[in-house]
Parts: structure tokens; C-alpha cells; sequence
């Protein structure tokens, strides 16, 4: 049940694209000419393109974490995209750094319980009132490059950060958005929509989308 539910979502043509080869090698070039170009125009130092490099990048790997709130006899599958130590890990890393700020001051964040709590002390509602919560299904498999990428231009060119520094952020956004590739039962996949869940800058990417 559980290799079925993950070939039914793998033989979604919007979201991944079967590999006939390990495109590792390639992958790795062309990071490796982004890094070198940014430092070469001292956007970044030598330390920095070092650290964002890994040496010896492991293959990520895809498996699914059950979702049995939704059913318990044939629960769908959340894809996770096990990449810890892969050639976009210290990529990922970075991309946070540069957008969770810019997520926290979103008007409409909400770090946590306790940061909700004094929001919404004081507010009177009616009886009628009536409270309505949604949810995006399969946000981080939804969210197309394009509209992606428009949205963290839009909120980076509004920020403190430098045009050099913004752009280069950007770039690297596109890198790892266009470049995730994962193992699964032997076979390479390439996700062609959406960001992968288990990268670090996912959840910032992903809030930065809903939060424009």
C-alpha cells in the first residue's frame, strides 16, 4: 500500500519527471559556476561559497509520512524529501536565512500560540460570529515557480537587503526549485512544481507565497 501510494503521486506529470540517469554530476556543475561567478563579483566571499559547497553531496530520497487524520484505512501519503547533507543543503540553509525575517514581519504571521494570544485579547465578537479556518491541499507541491519566485522577488526588492545580495538570493531560489532531485524505489525523479517538503527553506518560501 504504501510503494502504491507513492507511484500515485509520482505519476502526477505536473509535479515530478522519471530520470533515466543520476543527474548528480551535471547538478553539481552548474551550482559550482553560480557560486564562482558571485564570488568572482564579490557578492559573496570565498569562505561563504566553501561553506555553501558540499563536498560530498548524498542523493536525497523521497518517503511519505502516512496521514491518517484523514483516513485511517488508506491514509494518502505526505511526501518528504529526506535530503540532509544533499548538494542543495547548505543552498536551503542560506535561502532561509536571507527570507525568515522577511516572513516574520508579514502583517498576517503568527509565530505561535503565545504570539496569538495578546493579538487577540481584547476583541469583542458576536453571537453570530461565525469562525472559519482554511487550508491550502498540498501547499508545497502547489505552488508553481513562476508564482514562487515573483512572490520572494517581490517581498526581497522591498527589503533592506542589497541588489546584488537580492538577486543572487533569487538565483539560488531558482537552483534549488528547479534542481530537486530524489531517489525512490531505485529510479531518479525530478519535482517539476512546488518546493520539496524536508528542505530548510521551505516553510519560509512556502509562507512568503500565502503571505502576498
Amino acid at each position: 500500500m504504501y510503494i502504491t501510494e507513492a507511484f500515485r503521486q509520482l505519476r502526477d506529470k505536473k509535479c515530478y519527471k522519471k530520470l533515466t540517469f543520476n543527474p548528480l554530476s551535471s547538478y553539481r556543475c552548474e551550482l559550482d559556476k553560480i557560486l564562482e561567478r558571485a564570488c568572482k563579483q564579490d557578492i559573496i566571499s570565498k569562505k561563504l561559497m566553501e561553506t555553501l559547497t558540499t563536498q560530498e553531496p548524498t542523493i536525497s530520497t523521497l518517503y511519505l509520512l502516512p496521514k491518517i487524520h484523514t483516513s485511517a484505512v488508506k491514509p494518502p501519503g505526505r511526501p518528504i524529501i529526506s535530503g540532509r547533507g544533499n548538494l542543495v543543503d547548505n543552498i536551503c540553509k542560506f535561502i532561509d536565512l536571507q527570507l525568515k525575517s522577511l516572513v516574520e514581519n508579514l502583517p498576517s504571521y503568527i509565530r505561535d500560540t503565545s504570539d496569538l494570544l495578546p493579538k487577540i485579547q481584547g476583541i469583542c465578537l458576536d453571537r453570530d460570529t461565525i469562525l472559519v479556518t482554511c487550508d491550502v491541499e498540498s501547499l508545497y507541491t502547489s505552488i508553481r515557480h513562476e508564482d514562487g519566485l515573483q512572490a520572494s522577488r517581490f517581498i526581497l526588492k522591498s527589503s533592506n537587503m542589497s541588489l546584488d545580495m537580492s538577486n543572487f538570493t533569487l538565483q539560488l531560489l531558482r537552483y534549488v526549485l528547479t534542481h530537486n532531485f530524489f531517489t525512490f524505489n531505485g529510479s531518479f525523479y525530478l519535482q517539476l512544481q512546488g518546493t520539496a517538503m524536508g528542505a530548510a527553506c521551505a516553510p519560509s518560501y512556502a509562507n512568503l507565497f500565502l503571505g502576498l
